[in-house]
């Protein structure tokens, strides 16, 4: 008799060594660093977001064309970027509260919303230097007469840089927002596996000490 409460005694103590039961910390510890990476890269993409919004609403006209570096863009362009730029609005705001309650697929979204908004950049930043002279329309005429070439060429390599450097930043964002939507989803794979190991650990203490 006091051998098998022995054996028993032992039986109940095998599930507490085992590794499975230092798996939930790490599971919260992956939660906290989701949740504050999500709402930084949220928040500063939802900025983005808004201050797009303001500023195409603030220059854009549904009737007539206008000129931004001597290049002319119509009106229906205008009006399709403004329509994009305002449908960031809710996506960013159902963001910020996906990832205050740790909702993944609205970061989802603004994650695809931003890849949308990169295209568009970059389709914009891509027609303002090859449909117009814009050389010409930013600078002076007396400037070009001291060295065209020297000026333009500068203009141009300058342009083209800080172009490539906003769609690179923005390119992260993105990607930052989508890493975001997936620790998220990740920590509540890690939740229902905490769920499920601790089920898992009440059954076995459960058949030993019977």
């Amino acid at each position: 008799a006091f051998c098998l409460a022995g054996l028993r005694a032992l039986c109940a103590l095998r599930p507490r060594r085992h590794n499975v039961a230092r798996l939930p910390s790490d599971w919260e510890g992956i939660e906290t660093m989701a949740a504050e990476q999500s709402n930084f890269w949220v928040n500063v993409a939802s900025f983005i977001t808004l201050v797009r919004a303001v500023a195409f609403l603030s220059i854009v006209s549904s009737d007539q064309s206008q000129s931004i570096a001597g290049a002319k863009i119509s009106a229906g362009l205008q009006v399709n970027v403004a329509c994009l730029a305002l449908a960031g609005v809710p996506i960013c705001l159902m963001a910020i509260f996906g990832a205050i309650w740790h909702v993944d697929l609205y970061i989802k979204r603004l994650a695809n919303y931003l890849v949308i908004s990169l295209c568009m950049d970059g389709f914009l930043a891509l027609l303002i230097p090859f449909s117009s002279d814009m050389c010409t329309a930013l600078l002076n005429s007396y400037v070009l007469d001291s060295g065209r070439i020297f000026v333009c060429s500068f203009v141009n390599v300058s342009y083209f840089f800080w172009a490539i450097v906003f769609l690179i930043v923005e390119a992260k964002i993105a990607s930052e927002v989508r890493q975001c939507a997936e620790m998220l989803r990740t920590g509540e794979y890690a939740q229902l596996l905490r769920y499920e190991t601790k089920k898992a650990m009440g059954d076995s203490n459960a058949y030993a000490a019977s």
